[in-house]
């Protein structure tokens, strides 16, 4: 029997390595997709709208829909943002509806533990400390419009941006502000949301927006929007 040539012998070891590849992405993944089966199925529970958004990141998803008001909303996801040990799911909910001038913003005082877009600071801005000391050690809440007295986040509500119920994936970070293209939040997870993560964003992000003054309108391109490909 002759020999095994290098040029086959290569080959051999090339398949064998891509079937390797092949299987353990398929067992690294299999957690990912239940979750977006999980999320597709409650989706579809609440007569919201589910879709996928690829390029490159099968667990990227888009969600639409309303709040009991009519009020429409929604929400992108997409995975695996930064480098090394920072990676972490971006997720961002948007109220289109509720645009005005850039005059609001809730946003960690570190900012470097936060990639991607963090220009979302009102300028001039007086910063109003919502009276949580966890909440104001951690965040800063800014305001720039003069319907203001009072923290737009009192204690109760701080609260609920810093403790995250124990069946959610709770975020690294938070991020809410309003501009021309609606009220956002914004969150920074360690690994892909479940429903129970998405339905409590939705929850805060109602009761954030509740709270905000009657916002000064602007044209759409005074500002950065949600578009959410450049936040990334």
């Amino acid at each position: 029997m002759n020999a095994m040539s290098p040029r086959m012998l290569a080959a051999g070891v090339f398949v064998v390595a891509l079937t390797a590849q092949i299987v353990l992405h398929f067992f690294m993944t299999r957690e990912k997709r239940r979750l977006l089966r999980e999320i597709q199925r409650s989706v579809d529970k609440h007569m919201c709208r589910f879709s996928t958004r690829h390029r490159g990141d099968p667990t990227a998803f888009r969600i639409d829909g309303e709040t009991f008001s009519q009020l429409p909303w929604n929400l992108q996801s997409h995975g695996a943002v930064g480098q090394g040990p920072g990676l972490s799911y971006l997720m961002e909910l948007t109220f289109s509806s509720l645009g005005g001038m850039l005059d609001m913003a809730v946003l960690p005082r570190d900012r470097k533990a936060v990639s991607g877009k963090t220009n979302v600071c009102p300028s001039p801005a007086r910063e109003f400390p919502s009276g949580l000391p966890d909440f104001d050690t951690v965040y800063e809440v800014l305001a720039a419009t003069p319907q203001l007295s009072t923290s737009p986040l009192s204690p109760g509500l701080a609260k609920k941006f810093l403790k995250w119920p124990g069946d959610t994936i709770a975020p690294q970070s938070v991020l809410a502000w309003r501009d021309p293209a609606g009220c956002h939040l914004r969150v920074h997870l360690p690994k892909m949301p479940n429903w129970s993560t998405i339905e409590y964003l939705l929850m805060l992000g109602e009761d954030f927006c509740a709270t905000l003054p009657t916002p000064v309108l602007a044209p759409l391109s005074a500002a950065g929007g949600a578009d959410f490909d450049r936040l990334r």
